[in-house]
């Protein structure tokens, strides 16, 4: 791995690190900007390193860095939100495949709907999950998704269509910047 990709991934994992704690609190799961850096991300840089930093945001966690919205450590597997953590892996790789050489509002928007629902469903099972099994609660798979999935639908969209319209702005000038870097590497 040469020494932009590091950097990329570096750059990319303390953004998921930073936007934890960017938050507003909420009765059960807390609202952070991760979804929206997690949609952004590999509209920009690809599967490939979007999957790589939040594999790593999530090993540095579970290794005890205090880097995820309620803390770190390996027992955090138990926890409530470890779902969505799971979710944001998993999404990556759609978000980063399909929205691949695409500008346009469209593909850009519907690569990161595709990632939403990876991200709400893996969220909502982990949730229901850690409730049943780790907290000892009987909860259903209903009252799962309206705890930590349906009050979150609304506010993901809007990240979404923010991460869109900052994607459309921004992609362009990277691959300005990339040509600029292959050119300066060739002479």
């Amino acid at each position: 791995m040469n020494s932009q990709k590091i950097a990329i991934t570096g750059v990319l994992t303390s953004l998921f690190a930073v936007s934890a704690f960017i938050r507003i609190p909420t009765p059960f799961v807390p609202l952070t900007m991760q979804t929206f850096v997690v949609l952004l991300a590999p509209m920009l840089v690809g599967a490939k390193y979007s999957f790589a930093a939040v594999a790593l945001y999530i090993a540095l966690g579970l290794a005890g860095l205090p880097i995820f919205a309620n803390g770190g450590g390996p027992a955090y597997i138990f926890q409530p939100t470890f779902g969505f953590l799971i979710g944001f892996l998993l999404s990556t790789i759609p978000c980063g495949l399909l929205s691949r050489n695409k500008n346009g509002f469209l593909p850009l928007f519907l690569s990161g709907m595709i990632a939403s629902v990876i991200i709400h469903l893996a969220g909502g099972i982990g949730f229901w999950l850690s409730m049943n099994l780790a907290q000892g609660k009987d909860v259903s798979l209903y009252k799962a998704a309206t705890l930590a999935v349906v009050p979150f639908i609304v506010p993901n969209f809007i990240k979404l269509t923010a991460a869109v319209f900052i994607a459309r702005r921004l992609k362009p000038a990277l691959r300005d910047l990339s040509s600029v870097q292959n050119a300066k590497t060739v002479l």
